[in-house]
């Protein structure tokens, strides 16, 4: 069988390129040594003056304070090889071009992603736009690592995967130092473990609109909450377990709609929990479409592995 999330990452890294001016948040990464450059000089900000950030002799940017090998196969639902996608992948890295179509997806993913947050923090221009950079350097790794997993040996992915452990670890330290605030810090955590629900905002306004059944600021506060506990409290979507991939994400599904219906109706009338209802029901119907081509294809590879 496939490896799942080896494949994933070759295919979200082929998608960066061919769409990135309109990708979303799961096809943009940042181009790592131009997403570590920081501003020469950051002013004063709440009456406190901001050292010039350094890189050291490794690499890291020293914040300054805010106030088995895989084999060739073939067979696929598209007919490509897999392997000759893998090394189309590592050669877009290695690209100029490449490197810099990736570096204007992560600009555009941290803003679509974190703008709200930012805005509350009163920054400078140079801030801002440092602290976009240290925003952006997760998924700039997440992608330059995942570009270079593709074609890679079981132990080479996993030296990998521990270097983007490192590197994650790193960041986050830079970017609490940056924000010099407990209180930001927390807020920033909290802002982050929902963006999947925030991400989902357009629709959910576009759906509910179309209904005449708009929330305000406060409700959407609410239902981006109950979004986010249904699904972290739902059981885990089990591409293995019985019944295959979409089985699995039907049970899933079921469980997280009970918890979030429950929950939402405490804040929302009759037509707002309507509206709730239908955008769940598409959102659940595109999911689905995704879901059954991966499944088909994943399925097309074993029965490949079997004839040889």
């Amino acid at each position: 069988m496939k490896s799942l999330p080896t494949l994933g990452l070759v295919i979200a890294a082929v998608a960066v390129t061919l769409v990135i001016e309109e990708s979303r948040i799961s096809s943009l990464r940042r181009e790592l040594e131009e997403a570590r450059k920081p501003p020469t000089h950051l002013p004063t900000t709440h009456g406190k003056t901001l050292a010039s950030a350094s890189v050291t002799a490794n690499g890291q940017t020293n914040a300054p304070t805010k106030a088995g090998d895989r084999r060739a196969q073939t067979g696929t639902s598209s007919g490509v090889n897999e392997e000759m996608i893998a090394k189309s992948v590592r050669k877009m890295w290695d690209l100029p071009a490449g490197k810099a179509m990736m570096n204007q997806g992560v600009k555009t993913a941290v803003v679509m992603m974190y703008e709200d947050y930012i805005d509350t923090l009163g920054l400078t221009k140079d801030e801002t736009d440092y602290f976009r950079t240290l925003l952006g350097q997760e998924m700039a790794d997440q992608q330059e690592l995942g570009m270079k997993m593709a074609n890679a040996t079981p132990e080479e992915r996993e030296a990998m995967a521990r270097e983007l452990e490192e590197r994650k670890k790193a960041n986050e330290e830079t970017i609490t130092t940056f924000l010099n605030s407990e209180e930001d810090s927390k807020r920033l955590a909290d802002y982050k473990n929902r963006i999947p629900e925030r991400q989902q905002l357009d629709g959910i306004r576009a759906t509910f609109g179309a209904k005449n059944a708009a929330l305000d600021k406060a409700a959407e506060g609410k239902l981006v909450d109950a979004l986010y506990q249904a699904r972290i409290t739902s059981p885990a979507v089990d591409a293995a377990g019985d019944g295959g991939l979409v089985t699995s994400f039907e049970r899933h599904w079921e469980s997280q709609e009970q918890a979030l219906m429950k929950e939402a109706a405490t804040f929302l009338d009759e037509p707002q929990l309507a509206a709730l209802k239908d955008y769940r029901q598409q959102l659940k119907e595109m999911q689905l479409v995704n879901l059954e081509m991966t499944e088909k294809m994943m399925s097309e590879g074993d029965l490949e592995d079997d004839e040889e």
